[in-house]
């Protein structure tokens, strides 16, 4: 589970993993500077870098909460930030619960300049685990909102290739997130189902202002889209909750829940997944459904290259190829049709040249 943070920006993917209940560690990369971010059961619970102000030592020294001479006295260097937390609530310096808060705030102040990354490099792998216990609580939705609003306007908006897709009311949104009045304003006119070139029609603003409002009430949590690109295939999540159901029941037979590392994890071969196939169904039907391009047919971003597109194809055919359900004659009758539209989407796109033309037209189609 890799890609590149132009296709698929941080805040995008924690919100994915979390609608997906994953869990793993999501890695980082922009030239020298590497963040890693654990989950849990779709959890966020800690991330760090190889930064040195990301150290909980040298962050509590910055913010004023131990003195020099504190400071002096925790592990050296090298040590955890586990350890760090352990030895100041020991010394009786900080409570569980301050540093709880405390390693809240470190979290944040990691992922706040990661979340504006264009550039670099991601790597998902559920079989990584956070060894330590530092999980702390983090509040995401106004976290995400606010990378939203400092996310590049033009780059928001080409984050809705597709003018045709639909927002909504969220079914039981939080309603205590401070808003911009842009964001209010907007959220005030998605009081039903909307596609978003009705909602340009009658917001009033510019398409890129428009969308920039839609992107932040999205990331909140505070509006649904029935298009959110998708970093993760359906194959690809249920591996990776197939691997934290076992590293569980592994765990069940330990007295501490504590995971394998890095590199012995690496070694590991992952569970073979278990498939709702009567959910898989009606995933891909409902997709069918809403697709109104070759690329969401697919279920990819219209910069997939060519390897994403063969690869998706091919996942596709293997799980549902008509001839995989011959005994089930309305099931095959309906798969014999979304196949005919995904063979049809793959033929068009796997060339370059007819790509470029459809390209050219979806433009054109969308003024």
């Amino acid at each position: 589970m890799t890609g590149k943070l132009n296709e698929h920006p941080l805040a995008e993917l924690i919100r994915e993993t979390v609608a997906e209940k994953l869990s793993g560690s999501l890695r980082l990369e922009q030239e020298r500077i590497k963040t890693a971010i654990y989950f849990d059961s779709g959890r966020l619970i800690y991330a760090t870098s190889n930064l040195r102000p990301h150290k909980l030592s040298e962050s509590l020294r910055r913010w004023r909460v131990i003195t020099d001479a504190q400071f002096a006295s925790l592990p050296e260097g090298g040590k955890s930030d586990a350890e760090t937390g352990r030895a100041l609530v020991e010394q009786g310096v900080l409570n569980r619960t301050a540093l709880d808060e405390l390693r809240a705030r470190l979290v944040a102040d990691v992922l706040r300049p990661a979340l504006l990354w264009t550039e670099g490099a991601w790597n998902f792998d559920a079989r990584v685990r956070l060894v330590e216990d530092v999980r702390t609580e983090i509040e995401l939705p106004e976290l995400l909102m606010e990378a939203a609003r400092r996310f590049p306007v033009n780059l928001a908006a080409a984050r809705f290739p597709n003018l045709n897709e639909k927002v909504l009311p969220a079914q039981g949104a939080a309603n205590n997130l401070p808003l911009l009045p842009t964001e209010a304003f907007i959220l005030s006119r998605i009081d039903m189902p909307l596609r978003l070139h009705e909602l340009l029609a009658i917001s009033g603003l510019s398409q890129q202002e428009t969308l920039h409002a839609c992107y932040a009430l999205a990331l909140g949590g505070l509006i649904e889209r029935d298009g959110w690109p998708r970093a993760f295939t359906p194959d690809e999540v249920a591996k990776a909750l197939a691997t934290a159901t076992a590293a569980a029941a592994a765990q069940g037979t330990t007295a501490a829940p504590r995971v394998t590392e890095a590199k012995k994890a690496e070694e590991a071969k992952p569970a073979e997944p278990e498939f709702d196939e009567k959910r898989e169904l009606e995933v891909l039907f409902q997709r069918m459904e809403r697709a109104t391009n070759h690329y969401q047919v697919l279920g990819v971003t219209r910069n997939a290259d060519q390897e994403t597109l063969k690869q998706t194809y091919h996942g596709l055919a293997r799980r549902f190829h008509p001839d995989r359900f011959h005994q089930d004659a309305a099931v095959r009758s309906r798969l014999e049709d979304a196949f005919a539209r995904i063979a049809q989407a793959y033929e068009t796109l796997r060339d370059k040249s007819s790509r470029a033309a459809y390209d050219l037209k979806l433009r054109k189609e969308q003024g």
